[in-house]
């Protein structure tokens, strides 16, 4: 729901009722939000015309942590 409402956990938590969410929640079977529905497009023409998502190697995406530590003075 923070997501769909783009606001913060807070507001959600406290403004977002069991008869608001049961609203809410009717309301996006009939008019799916774009993000959803912009999500779903993607994947069916992806699926369509053949393309495949590449798996990015994450191993070597981050820093080594303790070098990066090491430059940092005991204290």
């Amino acid at each position: 729901m923070v997501l769909r409402l783009a606001k913060d956990y807070d507001y959600v938590r406290n403004e977002v009722d069991l008869p608001r969410l049961s609203a809410l929640n009717a309301y996006y079977e009939k008019f799916p939000p774009v993000q959803v529905s912009m999500q779903r497009v993607c994947l069916m023409l992806e699926s369509f015309f053949g393309i495949e998502t590449e798996k990015q190697d994450t191993k070597n995406d981050e820093p080594d942590l303790l070098d990066m530590l090491m430059q940092f003075p005991q204290g």
